[in-house]
C-alpha cells in the first residue's frame, strides 16, 4: 500500500470498509471475505487471491 501512496484509511474509503478492518487483516486478526479482497484488489490493482477476481469484474 505504501509503494501506491496509500494510507489504510485511505485503502479502507476507496474499497468501502473500515480502517479498522484494514488493520485487522493486515495484523492477521481476521480473514477477508472475498467480496472484500475483490474490492482491495480493484483499489490496488493487484492480485491477493490467486485468480485475480478484480480482473474479472472488468469483464462484468
Amino acid at each position: 500500500m505504501a509503494s501506491r501512496g496509500l494510507s489504510n484509511r485511505a485503502l479502507a474509503s476507496q474499497a468501502g470498509i473500515s480502517d479498522m478492518a484494514i488493520g485487522r487483516i493486515l495484523k492477521g486478526l481476521v480473514l477477508p471475505d472475498i467480496g472484500t479482497v475483490s474490492r482491495l484488489e480493484a483499489v490496488l490493482e493487484a492480485d491477493l487471491y490467486p485468480a485475480g477476481l478484480w480482473k474479472q469484474l472488468d469483464r462484468s
